[in-house]
């Protein structure tokens, strides 16, 4: 005697549907829209294209009792406005810059998180080539010094 084999208990509609949702996000996660390619055309003036680069943190400070220490030790600002926060070699954020003000004299930035929410606008400051200062905009706020890897 002959056994019959059914494909309707390996192939039922609920199992479809999972295998099929599961195919769709995995091809949707495979590119981050803000990913290098957020931005069409490049946000910084000649005058700031320094900002692009690997930054070791150095310095972190402020608040009212000037307790303040980043949650981050490594700052990755990449072309074209992209930034990467990371931690002991470990990715911890990642988003896009968006400007707030931008004058041969000053660049005001917000770091724009995927997956979090934004925090305050720095001022940027260099010191030199190898030096950025990050400052926040409110006074008795938070600030952050990183030389160039």
């Amino acid at each position: 005697m002959k056994q019959k084999h059914s494909c309707k208990n390996l192939i039922s509609i609920p199992n479809l549907i999972f295998v099929s949702l599961l195919i769709f996000i995995g091809i949707s996660c495979t590119k981050d829209f803000r990913d290098n390619d957020y931005y069409k055309y490049e946000i910084f003036d000649k005058k700031y294209m320094g900002i692009y680069g690997e930054w070791s943190l150095i310095e972190s400070g402020g608040g009212t009792n000037d307790d303040f220490q980043a949650d981050f030790d490594k700052l990755l600002i990449y072309k074209i406005g992209n930034y990467k926060k990371i931690w002991n070699d470990t990715l911890l954020i990642k988003g896009i810059i968006e400007i707030r003000e931008q004058t041969p004299y000053k660049l005001n930035i917000d770091f724009v998180p995927l997956y979090a929410i934004p925090t305050s606008s720095k001022w940027v400051k260099f010191i030199g080539n190898d030096t950025l200062r990050l400052d926040d905009t409110c006074i008795d706020c938070n600030y952050h010094i990183f030389v160039r890897e």
